[in-house]
């Protein structure tokens, strides 16, 4: 098997890899309005997730809210932080397609730590109220962490005016 390198060294090739992740950094904060420090490259809408599960400061009876209409990759890294720590998960019910702010409302605790949500639903393409639940998540010191994967690139977000602690999103839908 013969691998090649388009460029006359690896260093080269490298080189330019970097430089298409800056570029890529750039249009994402350009995207979403973003910093460019706030911006992290990842491989997929999956890895984002996962690692937001990862970082944010979670112990044993903490608490996270999804809701049941989610892409399964939203609540995967949530049941390993269930099976390796101890939290809760809150499940949301939709009432028909439709997820209400005071569904989630209702199960905030004071040990509810993350909501998690796709802002655009896979299934039924419902667009929560973005805006509001960012506001009841400050109010309340919970994380918000967004799959924005159905939502970018056909809609826009600004993340100064409708702030998100963590959004991932990747580059195969919307964004072509």
């Amino acid at each position: 098997m013969a691998v090649y390198c388009p460029s006359r060294s690896s260093t080269q090739h490298h080189i330019v890899m970097d430089e298409m992740r800056a570029e890529a950094r750039r249009e994402a904060a350009r995207l979403t309005n973003a910093h460019e420090g706030e911006i992290a490259i990842v491989e997929s809408t999956t890895y984002g997730l996962s690692t937001a599960a990862n970082v944010i400061p979670l112990a044993e009876g903490d608490r996270v809210i999804v809701c049941d209409l989610e892409f399964l990759q939203l609540a995967v890294p949530w049941c390993q932080k269930r099976e390796e720590i101890g939290i809760q998960i809150d499940l949301v019910p939709n009432r028909n397609g439709i997820i209400h702010l005071d569904d989630i409302a209702e199960r905030l605790t004071d040990r509810t730590k993350v909501v998690a949500i796709s802002s655009v639903q896979w299934c039924n393409g419902f667009r929560c109220d973005l805006e509001a639940l960012s506001s009841l998540c400050r109010q309340q010191d919970i994380w918000l962490v967004v799959d924005a994967v159905q939502h970018l690139g056909a809609l826009p977000l600004d993340v100064q005016e409708t702030p998100v602690d963590i959004l991932a999103c990747g580059g195969h839908k919307w964004l072509n």
